[in-house]
């Protein structure tokens, strides 16, 4: 089988897929979810969910820093991974010898179009249409907000960065009615100080559990920049991770808008 990857380049897949490695988190939960657990036998170490399916999975490093060796040993039949996560050289260097498929997430279309892909490539395509259909039916459901409301979505702190647009969680958030208070910055990911702060006028900020794990004692901080703004912690994977986990996720997002 040949086909194309979210980047363009050509995936020769030689044989029956066997052994999947994946390389980010949100495909590794999608492919759990989607039956094709046994077959996922490479993971990183933040590969967590769901926690049952990938504790017996061998782990081969981190995101940014994967084992050549390892791979290898195991001898994949396809790898997936993610062009926003995984780094460009490794992933080249895995291609050497292995099938690699790198998605392209920017969007919840982007998720969506990943779903039927994995089918198509792991020859699970009624898993894949019905799990594709199920979120379908998810985001059609959504009553978006009769008023929108203005939001900032912080994603680290020391410097403060939030998501801006071009990225999942902007278009994510988007589904419910929120209008992003830094749409108009140039970066997917932008640093934020006391000066954009007395720009912005945010109906509700988000401190989100990852990739920084904010606290009350960070909300406290932001109250002061922010004295009558709704501050709320939130479960980070909720907004950041695509895929199946949008099954969950919708029902969670409109709960805590409201």
């Amino acid at each position: 089988m040949q086909i194309f990857d979210d980047l363009k380049r050509s995936v020769v897949i030689r044989s029956e897929i066997k052994k999947i490695i994946s390389l980010c988190p949100s495909i590794t939960e999608t492919l759990c979810d989607l039956g094709l657990s046994e077959k996922v036998v490479g993971r990183t170490k933040y590969c967590i969910h769901p926690k049952d399916d990938v504790q017996n999975i061998p782990i081969v490093g981190n995101i940014k820093n994967v084992s050549l060796d390892k791979i290898k040993e195991i001898n994949p039949d396809i790898v997936f991974a993610l062009k926003q996560e995984n780094d460009k050289e490794t992933i080249e260097k895995i291609a050497e010898n292995f099938p690699v498929f790198v998605f392209d997430i920017c969007s919840v279309e982007d998720s969506q179009k990943m779903i039927p892909t994995i089918g198509e490539i792991c020859s699970i395509e009624t898993s894949a249409t019905s799990m594709f259909n199920q979120i379908e039916q998810k985001l059609s459901n959504i009553n978006k907000l009769e008023k929108p409301l203005k939001y900032i979505y912080f994603v680290w702190k020391n410097p403060y960065m939030a998501a801006g647009k071009e990225t999942f969680i902007d278009s994510h958030l988007s589904k419910y009615g929120l209008l992003n208070c830094i749409e108009n910055y140039p970066q997917n990911y932008a640093t934020l100080d006391e000066n954009d702060f007395s720009q912005l006028d945010p109906d509700i900020i988000f401190l989100p559990s990852e990739p920084f794990v904010f606290k009350e004692k960070d909300k406290f901080e932001l109250q002061q920049h922010f004295p009558d703004k709704k501050i709320l912690l939130v479960e980070g994977e909720m907004f950041c991770w695509f895929g199946s986990r949008l099954v969950k996720s919708i029902d969670y997002v409109l709960k805590i808008i409201k």
